[in-house]
Order: structure tokens, then C-alpha cells, then sequence
């Protein structure tokens, strides 16, 4: 008996000691997020899940969580699991802000997954959720106004709903062109400034902003998202053209 008991505490003592930590994993989520790869995107997410059976209130771990939920679930197929990949980030970052509501990333991953929601149940049946969605983004901007991709998503969700719902190209075009100006870099702000030249019917406009999409460089950990913008711009420049 005393064998076994030692056999299980030496094996719990080993388990603890190749626990990774917080900054660990970040690493290596970031690596499958530059690779886009779903399979290490699952094992990234198994890591986070495990360390947070033991750090339950630690909100910037629950807010990456969120993140890895959100990244995984754009790199799958079945549509299901994503759905439920999305509501999981919402929850995981709903979390976070219970336990500190001063964290801009966890207000951005929120109003992000209730976005991403909306493209797979529908944005009809997702309406209820805009005040939620538009609260998270300007409270991510309150709290951090450098966050470029706060004010691309709040861009997007004007661009995308219904005018009765506050829909207006106009605002869209205003928090786009902001996120351009926070972050400049950021690839992916021009092919959604192209899509939406597209919606306003301005072929040239949106043609010189996918062309941009097409000049810019790629840049670690963004590498896959931007080569798969890049795929994009090009089939919207073919059909423009």
C-alpha cells in the first residue's frame, strides 16, 4: 500500500513539475496561431484549460483563454463545434471581467465572439446581442485607445447590420479608418475597408484597398490570418476587375 501511495505522489510531483506556466503557453499559442493550425490550436487550448483548474481567478488567463477558443474555432470546418467554440470564448472572457473589469482584451475577445456568434446563428437572430457586442468594444477603446482592432470591429459591425439596428456605412467607414491610424500595420483593416468600399459601391476605392492588402508584409504571429487576407483580396481584385 505504501508502494502505491508513493507511486502516486512521485507521478503527481512529476505532472506538477512539467506544468507549463502562463507566459509558456502564451508562447506557444502564439507559435499555432502564426501557423493556423486547429490540431495545435486544441493542444494550446488543453494547456490554458489545465492551468486553469488550479489559477481559477486568474482573469488574464481567462481572457486568453477566450482568445484560444476564438482562434481555434475560425480554423474549423464543422460549423457546430464552432458555434460552440465562440459561445465558450464569450463565456471564458465574461469571466474575466467579473473578477477585473479593467482589461481591455477581455472586453475585446467578448464583443469579438458574440461577432463571430452572429455569422454562424445569423445576424437576425443574433440582434439582441449588439448592445452587448458594442459595449465590450468601446469599453476595450475606453480602456486601452491604441487597441486598433477594437475600432475595426466595431467598423465591421456597422458595415455588416441592418440600418434599423444602426447599421451606417458612414460610421463603418469612420472607425476603419481609425484603426488604420492606431495600427497601421495591420493588414487585415484594409481588406475590411475593401469590403466595404464593395457594400458602398466604390469599385475603384475598393480596389486600390485590396491592392494594399497585396503590398503589405506579413508578420509574425499574424502569418497564416495574412496570407489568407492576402487570398481574398486577390479574388476580390479578379471579380472588381
Amino acid at each position: 500500500m505504501k508502494t502505491i501511495l508513493s507511486s502516486v505522489i512521485l507521478l503527481s510531483l512529476v505532472s506538477l513539475s512539467f506544468a507549463l506556466t502562463l507566459q509558456q503557453i502564451d508562447g506557444e499559442y502564439f507559435i499555432a496561431q502564426d501557423k493556423g493550425n486547429p490540431v495545435l490550436l486544441k493542444s494550446v487550448l488543453n494547456e490554458y484549460l489545465k492551468l486553469n483548474t488550479t489559477e481559477k481567478d486568474n482573469p488574464d488567463l481567462l481572457w486568453k483563454i477566450s482568445r484560444c477558443y476564438i482562434e481555434y474555432g475560425l480554423r474549423i470546418n464543422d460549423s457546430k463545434e464552432k458555434v460552440e467554440a465562440f459561445t465558450k470564448a464569450r463565456e471564458f472572457g465574461e469571466k474575466s471581467i467579473k473578477l477585473n473589469d479593467k482589461i481591455a482584451m477581455a472586453h475585446y475577445e467578448i464583443a469579438v465572439a458574440i461577432g463571430r456568434l452572429a455569422q454562424y446563428v445569423g445576424i437576425l437572430k443574433s440582434l439582441f446581442n449588439l448592445p452587448a457586442l458594442d459595449s465590450n468594444f468601446k469599453r476595450a477603446i475606453e480602456l486601452d485607445p491604441t487597441l486598433g482592432r477594437a475600432y475595426l470591429g466595431l467598423g465591421m459591425r456597422y458595415r455588416d447590420t441592418p440600418w434599423y439596428v444602426g447599421g451606417s456605412y458612414s460610421k463603418a467607414l469612420d472607425y476603419i479608418n481609425k484603426a488604420i491610424e492606431k495600427d497601421p500595420k495591420y493588414l487585415n483593416n484594409y481588406l475590411e475597408l475593401g469590403y466595404l468600399y464593395e457594400k458602398m459601391n466604390k469599385k475603384e476605392e475598393a480596389i486600390k484597398a485590396f491592392e494594399k492588402v497585396l503590398q503589405m508584409e506579413s508578420y509574425f504571429p499574424y502569418s497564416y490570418q495574412f496570407s489568407e487576407a492576402k487570398k481574398d483580396a486577390k479574388k476580390e481584385i479578379s471579380k472588381l476587375k
